[in-house]
């Protein structure tokens, strides 16, 4: 259902970006009086369809790198200079066959964190050797952790492998192909034998990109806004669970901040370090209110940051 929603998206926004501007153009285009139009408004029009579709075109291959080609840049470096710890395999269900050969799985592991404490992770892998059955209950496997949490995705199962993306590279050549022969065609029958005087601000050798690159940016720019809180949040919860201590704090106070489906409320704990000191923290969190059922709820803490720290529930949804 997911794999039909995104085709039937992909395909809708190709529709309305390529389609419909040459459906509505050609209903529409008139070629009298294409003589009298100035050949310098001509050749500037030519120009900002260049522009438009290199400008696409750029956005597109930047996304590609940011999103794709430096994570699996950050990957290999995570293998080649990331920790390496062992885990065990407490949950392993199978979400879907990819193909013949890959299919995706879930696990839970649990490992010792750097601080030699026990805790679990989630992890979606795809496995390429199904019938080997690597992944099932109660195998051990090694991960490999980024010490720096700076290079996402942070901790990476060592069996993994990066694909080859040589499907991004045919898929590139073939829009470059397919944008330089409607040039071609476009020009040839359209040029009435007055050059690129039939271009105008509609024509969809101006229209397309200027469309693409509005829902480009625009998916760029939230995308961006998302992503960007989604992993801030998720680096410092994993950093908790990797580097962090675990321990007992204290609920001193909770304060309603806004109403929601689950309401904020900002709450203040107090617990003691490893080093017997005491430290008063406030938490925001959402939550609904008999989340703490309780005056002492489990937390993990950053020995070097104390003031960084977390609910064990959180971190272990995570």
């Amino acid at each position: 259902m997911t794999k039909f929603f995104s085709y039937s998206s992909i395909a809708l926004l190709s529709y309305l970006i390529f389609i419909h501007p040459a459906v509505i153009y050609y209903q529409k285009v008139n070629y009298n009086g294409i003589s009298a139009k100035s050949e310098n408004t001509a050749m500037l029009f030519f120009w900002i369809s260049i522009i438009l579709w290199s400008a696409m075109i750029s956005i597109a291959l930047y996304c590609i790198y940011r999103y794709y080609l430096k994570i699996h840049d950050n990957i290999s470096e995570i293998r080649k200079e990331g920790k390496k710890i062992s885990a065990e395999i407490m949950d392993s269900k199978t979400i879907s066959s990819v193909s013949r050969k890959y299919t995706r799985k879930s696990l839970i592991l649990e490992f010792k964190n750097f601080n030699n404490i026990a805790v679990r992770q989630r992890m979606e892998i795809k496995d390429s050797k199904p019938k080997q059955m690597r992944f099932k209950k109660g195998n051990n496997l090694n991960l490999i952790i980024d010490e720096t949490f700076t290079k996402c995705p942070y901790i990476i199962v060592d069996l993994a492998s990066i694909e080859k993306i040589y499907n991004l590279y045919l898929l590139f050549f073939i829009v470059i192909a397919v944008i330089s022969g409607y040039y071609f065609y476009v020009y040839r029958i359209e040029n009435q034998g007055y050059g690129w005087r039939f271009l105008d601000f509609g024509h969809p050798l101006i229209l397309s990109p200027l469309i693409s690159n509005f829902f480009l940016i625009l998916g760029l720019i939230i995308y961006r806004m998302i992503n960007k809180r989604n992993c801030i949040i998720n680096r410092n919860l994993l950093k908790l669970k990797i580097k962090g201590i675990k321990t007992s704090a204290e609920i001193l106070n909770i304060t309603e901040t806004n109403k929601n489906i689950k309401t904020r409320f900002k709450v203040t704990l107090q617990y003691n370090d490893k080093k017997n000191r005491s430290h008063e923290v406030k938490l925001d969190k959402a939550f609904k209110l008999n989340y703490i059922d309780n005056k002492c709820k489990e937390i993990f803490y950053l020995p070097e940051e104390p003031e960084n720290i977390a609910f064990l529930d959180d971190l272990n949804s995570i």
